[in-house]
C-alpha cells in the first residue's frame, strides 16, 4: 500500500485547512536554529535522486510556488508499505545565496544544529579534489529505538549541488539530494529529496512526526543559520 502527503509549512504554528483536496497544509512557528538535517540528513531519511542547476518540475506549480515566496516549507512524500519504503521531496526559500548555505548541508560542525539525535558525525575520507566525501552518522531517532549507524558518499557539486547514497551502515539502502537553486531575486530555493528503505521495523507514529513536524523544522533551522550570516563571511565564501 502506498500513502501519499502533501502539504506546506509556513511561518506560522496551526494547521490549516488544505488548498486542494488531498493535500495537507500545516503552519510551523520558526524554529530557533539550534533546535533541529544536514550532510546524509539521516534522521529525517530513516523514518521515512536532475542537474546541478535544475528545479524539480514539481516546485513549478504556481500554488507551490507562492507558498515558498511567503516563506513555507512545501513537501510532498511517499509511504510504500508493501515494499518499506520511504521517500520525500521538500523545498524552502532561503533569502541568501547558495554559498552561504552550501557549508550547513556539508560540515560536520553544523550538523547538530539540523539533526535530532545526532550523537556522532565525522568525515572518513575524501576526494584530493573536493569531489566527494565519505561521512558517518551515529543517530538517536527516539527513546524506543536504538543508535543507527550510517555511512553515506556525498558526491559535491559546489555550492550548486550534493547528492549521497549508502555505502555502509544499518539502513538497507538509501539515496537523495540537496540542490541549490539560485533565483534572479537573490534569494535560492532550496530542495531536498531522499528516498530510503531503513531495513528494519519504524513505527508509523515516529514516520508522521518526521514528515510533518521534523522535517520542516529542520529545513526552517537551515534557513535560519543561513540568513544570520554576516555579508562579509558571505562574501568571503563566494571568493573561495
Amino acid at each position: 500500500m502506498r500513502e501519499y502527503i502533501a502539504g506546506a509549512v509556513g511561518p506560522g504554528g496551526k494547521r490549516r485547512a488544505s488548498p486542494r483536496a488531498g493535500a495537507r497544509t500545516f503552519a510551523g512557528a520558526r524554529v530557533r536554529p539550534g533546535a533541529v538535517l544536514c550532510v546524509a540528513a539521516a534522521v529525517l531519511v530513516l523514518l521515512l535522486p536532475a542537474t546541478a542547476r535544475a528545479q524539480s518540475p514539481w516546485l513549478a506549480a504556481p500554488a507551490l510556488q507562492a507558498q515558498l515566496a511567503a516563506g513555507e516549507v512545501v513537501m510532498r512524500s511517499s509511504l510504500d508499505t508493501q515494499h518499506a519504503r520511504a521517500s520525500v521531496d521538500a523545498a524552502i526559500r532561503v533569502h541568501a545565496p547558495p554559498q552561504s548555505i552550501w557549508k550547513f548541508i556539508t560540515q560536520c560542525r553544523y550538523a547538530k544544529y539540523l539533526i535530532p539525535g545526532l550523537r556522532r558525525c565525522a568525515q572518513l575520507r575524501a576526494a584530493a579534489d573536493g569531489s566527494w566525501v565519505v561521512v558517518e552518522h551515529d543517530i538517536k531517532y527516539a527513546p524506543l529505538l536504538p543508535i543507527v549507524h550510517s555511512i553515506c558518499r556525498n558526491d559535491l557539486q559546489p555550492p550548486l549541488r550534493m547528492d549521497f547514497h549508502r555505502v555502509a551502515g544499518d539502513l538497507k539502502d538509501e539515496t537523495g539530494s540537496w540542490v541549490l537553486q539560485p533565483d534572479a531575486d537573490g534569494t535560492t530555493t532550496v530542495e531536498y529529496r531522499v528516498s530510503i528503505k531503513p531495513g528494519f521495523w519504524v513505527p508509523r507514529v515516529i514516520v508522521r512526526r518526521s514528515l510533518r513536524k521534523q522535517l520542516p523544522a529542520a529545513l526552517v533551522a537551515l534557513r535560519a543559520h543561513a540568513e544570520a550570516q554576516p555579508a562579509a563571511s558571505v562574501a568571503a565564501a563566494g571568493s573561495r
